[in-house]
């Protein structure tokens, strides 16, 4: 995995834990949908720096976990 994938997840922890953020959170809507942005790009970003197999294997050990069906059959 590479280390910028790996990295990912670790300085998203310190973004939504850091008093600063790119809007305020006391601003009503917004100062929470920039963390809601930001935690979106990271997941998006892991999955595509990861290996594409690894996701699926986590995917769909996660989903069977929840009792969740695979969206798509080939994550079985």
């Amino acid at each position: 995995m590479p280390l910028l994938a790996r990295a990912i997840i670790p300085l998203l922890v310190l973004y939504l834990l850091s008093p600063i953020d790119l809007i305020p959170d006391f601003i009503p809507v917004l100062g929470y949908a920039d963390d809601l942005l930001v935690l979106a790009l990271a997941v998006w970003a892991f999955a595509k720096l990861a290996d594409p197999a690894i996701v699926r294997e986590h995917a769909s050990r996660l989903m069977r976990e929840a009792g969740v069906g695979p969206i798509d059959p080939s994550l079985g």
